[in-house]
């Protein structure tokens, strides 16, 4: 806004009037026109010596106009800064009130993951090996009819792998009363069963079996003897689980009433058992295999 100027020099002309009454009005002399009152004609080339004018009355000092209230400013309005317009949120988008439809897929074709196959088993280690061993407990006795003499023997013989060849420990005990009086006599025996008298290897059987009802070579004890009889192969069996072979006396043939059984997988004998009956001395013999390290299954 622009403010006018016609108050402000209103003011001016005023203040100007009234100085010029309080200095006086000035005394007319004859002076000429053009030089300073009462001083009469100043030349540039001759210095005056400027006398002083009395002072005179004191006019009255005219009333002054009013001095005009100076407006007050006004601040200018201030100038609108321009602002963006925050924009409305998007509308959500509208929702397809139909099901859109999907394009089949092929689907994927599934690999069969491939099943690890279980690592070989590997081949078990040769048997007899260096530290094998084989154990049997027998017992063995005979009786007289129409006395009392008797006697009984009790063996445990085991057998041990080593340097590539077997080598047998057995001791047997014997409990003796031929006299029938009472008086039993306890005998002991040791024995070492080694290449020096053969055979000395465990008991063993062949596995090359011959046909049924043919003759066939088996091995026992007799305390700490190593003996050998030929029976009639019998075909296959079982015995602790273990597949076997069997060999047996015919039931009609007395006096003599014979099994064993010995291990398909190995040879060696299992067991045996002989009975001789429809005697005046019977007898009988039996022995078990009672320990080994060979796998017979």
């Amino acid at each position: 806004m622009r403010r006018s100027r016609e108050p402000l020099l209103i003011t001016l002309v005023v203040a100007l009037v009234a100085a010029g009454c309080v200095a006086g009005e000035p005394e007319e002399s004859g002076d000429e026109p053009g030089g300073a009152p009462g001083l009469g004609p100043v030349y540039a080339d001759e210095p005056t010596e400027a006398t002083p004018t009395p002072p005179g009355p004191t006019p009255e000092a005219e009333p002054s106009a009013p001095a005009t209230p100076e407006p007050t400013p006004v601040a200018p309005e201030p100038t609108p800064v321009a602002t963006e317009p925050t924009p409305a949120p998007a509308a959500p988008a509208p929702v397809p009130t139909t099901v859109p439809t999907f394009a089949p897929t092929t689907a994927p074709t599934l690999v069969p993951t491939p099943v690890p196959t279980s690592a070989p088993t590997p081949a078990p280690t040769a048997w007899p090996r260096e530290g094998s061993h084989v154990s049997y407990a027998m017992r063995e006795s005979q009786s007289f009819s129409g006395s009392d003499q008797q006697w009984r023997t009790y063996a445990n013989v085991t057998w041990t792998y080593t340097d590539g060849d077997w080598r047998g420990e057995c001791v047997a005990t014997t409990h003796d009363d031929s006299d029938g009086d009472g008086r039993v006599e306890v005998r002991e025996e040791r024995r070492t069963l080694s290449a020096s008298s053969p055979p000395h290897w465990p008991l063993f059987n062949t596995r090359d079996v011959p046909a049924v009802g043919e003759p066939v070579t088996t091995w026992r004890m007799d305390g700490c003897d190593i003996e050998s009889e030929e029976w009639p192969y019998r075909g296959t069996d079982t015995h602790a689980g273990a597949p076997t072979h069997l060999a047996a006396s015919n039931p009609d043939e007395p006096p003599y009433d014979f099994r064993t059984e010995w291990s398909e997988k190995t040879g060696l004998v299992m067991h045996w058992s002989k009975y001789r009956y429809m005697t005046s001395a019977p007898y009988s013999t039996a022995g078990e295999l009672t320990s080994t390290d060979a796998v017979l299954t």
